[in-house]
């Protein structure tokens, strides 16, 4: 009895270990699934098609939409709602507004080509521009390039601009609040910036990375080059000429009432504050930082082997580097009221964190921060000796 018993238990054994038990329809029962964190919604879309093209989704999450192929046309469905038939959708023209509520995109009709927004086709062109429909970050504007014959310009929720040579399509920015609009675009060898449909003075290049719109959308400021100088206007007013400007170092005060940028004349660089030049160094790294209110100015420059921090126009103590470790550069970080100003800076082989121009403690390295709190405590992370410190520099009226 007792061996028919373990010859039961071992062909059970094998039946568990050879895919478990089954269950109805001869198919195998599984545990319950392990409990999770996530709910699965399952909603119909409509009919498959037999092939899904370029799907897109909106960044809140609630839209979809994609391409598919009906017999020689593509029809954009979306939220599972089909659209007109055109005779091609262009490639990563799908684009949803930031709040998700409209959806753009190019198609060809024939030999031409049209954008269709909020299920309405716009005028036909000669081409658009790949990829190059944008909404305002309200959702309220849109605008895309498009090719008239031989010339290129810009439309503007459904208006055509000004009509050039070439339009930069990667130089296209809306104002933060969406109402105002700046490119820059070549006629013949010369380019200018067009700001709100007009175009500014000519020049021979726009830098990279311009123009740029202040905060609150009143200023437009850019970078451009005649002859062999470099110069930077501003809300169409140009700055002395310099030999080169930092690329992307052109940047607004966060109330936009100042500008500045990094600049070269010779063999030296310095940082052009609201027009005024500050002290020359070796070299300028990075950017400037202003503080929240705008008062407050810092950058970090290098003079001989040493560096520093200038704030206000005024140069620091002098370091080995500013940076978290041998490898990875810092910036200054300044608190919320703008009173206090931090970075991270390398003594010998060890690093501190400066607090209003006074070194911290020793580390080996500095792993994450400086960083401000609204409450005004400065914390960072810090190596030392195999442990890791959680580091507050806490004001002492709190």
């Amino acid at each position: 009895m007792r061996r028919v018993t373990v010859i039961i238990a071992l062909i059970a054994l094998i039946v568990v270990l050879a895919g478990g038990v089954s269950g109805k329809d001869g198919q195998p029962e599984t545990a319950p699934a392990t409990p999770t964190t996530y709910r699965i919604v399952d909603r119909p879309l409509g009919r498959y098609h037999e092939r899904i093209l370029l799907p897109a989704f909106s960044k809140n999450g609630c839209h979809i939409a994609y391409v598919i192929r009906r017999g020689a046309k593509f029809v954009v469905v979306a939220d599972g709602k089909e659209g007109s038939e055109y005779d091609g959708i262009g490639a990563g023209s799908l684009v949803f507004s930031p709040d998700g509520n409209r959806l753009a995109y190019a198609a060809k009709d024939g030999r031409q080509f049209l954008v269709i927004i909020d299920g309405m086709a716009g005028k036909r062109y000669d081409d658009i521009g790949k990829a190059s429909v944008v909404f305002s970050a309200d959702g309220k504007h849109v605008a895309y390039a498009a090719r008239k014959g031989m010339k290129q310009l810009l439309v503007i929720d459904g208006m055509p601009g000004p009509e050039f040579d070439w339009v930069d399509r990667e130089s296209f920015v809306f104002s933060p609040s969406g109402n105002r609009v700046a490119y820059a675009a070549r006629m013949g060898t010369k380019w200018a910036v067009v700001v709100d449909g007009r175009p500014g003075s000519e020049f021979d290049q726009i830098m990279a990375g311009s123009p740029i719109f202040s905060a609150d959308g009143k200023h437009v400021a850019y970078a451009a080059k005649m002859g062999d100088k470099w110069l930077v206007v501003v809300d169409g007013k140009p700055s002395s000429a310099y030999d080169a400007i930092g690329p992307k170092t052109l940047v607004f005060s966060p109330s936009g009432n100042r500008v500045g940028y990094v600049a070269n004349t010779g063999a030296k660089w310095f940082a052009v504050v609201d027009g005024k030049a500050g002290p020359k160094y070796e070299a300028v790294r990075g950017w400037i930082h202003f503080s929240q209110d705008g008062k407050h100015v810092a950058y970090m420059a290098r003079k001989g082997t040493k560096w520093l921090v200038v704030l206000d126009g005024k140069a620091g103590a002098e370091y080995d580097g500013m940076m978290y470790d041998d490898t990875a550069w810092a910036t200054p970080v300044f608190s919320a009221d703008g009173k206090h100003m931090a970075y991270p800076a390398k003594i010998g082989k060890k690093f501190y964190v400066i607090l209003d121009g006074k070194a911290g403690a020793r580390y080996d390295r500095i792993v994450g921060g400086p960083t401000f709190h609204a409450d005004g405590r400065l914390e960072y992370l810090a190596l030392k000796e195999g442990f890791l410190h959680r580091v507050n520099h806490v004001p002492a009226s709190k």
